[in-house]
């Protein structure tokens, strides 16, 4: 009797390497992993400011249909997962779209040790999101890779700046740090609330940024490819995808983005009983 493969779901937080680890499963051979990396389907349902994305895979299916668009193997699995994704969100209860979420994976899986997707945006789902995924999968591995506070938000308005005209994020580091989305992903106690009254321990991998990126661990990634019952293929920790440009950080700014996310280090020292020095530095910079 062969064991079901491994589903897991990346829950975020954006910012943190989440688009690596969606290469590194993309092209693994053990794993089927979502041709659309992020489906985005409980937090549509779910979080209130995540109702953009149904307008964006509107167009993307509107554009993969076209002629204009090369038919690949790529494309096609594109087109198929955002109508597969598009049936999920419009599904008449949340208990139909978990069924249509168990099914999308269960049908194209094929002959793996693993499955699963990564939507970043997860990481603001209130508990019944987490829940809902565990009614699909009961025994879903959820990882979170977490990134400290300050050098995240940074890397986001840096981001933001290189893809939106006239966005300063020096100029609006500030605005941005009292009222805005990117600021609230930060609010690591809050998504612990949330996230951990859902999952059990043994289903929840955490990893730091720091630990994989900057200090280039290859037993953290092995860590996650134990759990998930696949070979360790050997990551390549240097190709960053989606690297927001870089720019230091004056550090005055650095200083109030310290305070505000002080709440952020303490949940997580309290939560993991350790923080990587990256994170040691930008806290005592408030203090």
């Amino acid at each position: 009797m062969t064991s079901e493969p491994q589903f897991f779901v990346g829950v975020g937080v954006a910012k943190a390497g989440t688009s690596w680890f969606g290469r590194y499963f993309a092209d693994h051979p053990e794993v089927w992993f979502s041709p659309v990396k992020e489906l985005h389907v409980f937090d549509q349902l779910l979080v209130p400011d995540c109702s953009v994305f149904t307008r964006r895979f509107d167009r993307r299916i509107e554009r993969l249909a076209s002629r204009e668009v090369p038919h690949t193997d790529r494309t096609a699995g594109l087109l198929d997962g955002s109508l597969a994704r598009r049936r999920m969100v419009e599904a008449p209860s949340l208990d139909e779209t978990v069924d249509l979420y168990r099914q999308f994976f269960l049908e194209r899986a094929g002959s793996v040790k693993a499955r699963g997707e990564i939507t970043p945006s997860y990481s603001l789902l209130p508990t019944a999101g987490y829940q809902a995924i565990r009614q699909a999968f009961p025994e879903a591995v959820f990882l979170l890779v977490l990134r400290d506070p300050v050098e995240r938000f940074w890397s986001h308005l840096r981001f933001k700046q290189s893809r939106e005209e006239g966005f300063d994020a020096i100029d609006q580091f500030e605005s941005m740090l009292e009222g805005s989305g990117a600021a609230a992903r930060n609010d690591y106690a809050d998504l612990f609330g949330r996230l951990f009254p859902a999952v059990p321990p043994d289903q929840l991998l955490t990893l730091f940024y720091e630990d994989v990126f900057v200090d280039g661990s290859v037993a953290e990634v092995e860590r996650v490819t134990a759990r998930l019952g696949i070979e360790a293929v050997a990551p390549e920790l240097s190709q960053v995808v989606k690297q927001s440009p870089p720019a230091d950080l004056p550090h005055q700014l650095g200083q109030i983005a310290s305070a505000r996310f002080a709440g952020a280090y303490e949940a997580t020292a309290a939560a993991f009983g350790r923080l990587p020095e990256r994170w040691l530095r930008n806290r005592e910079r408030a203090r």
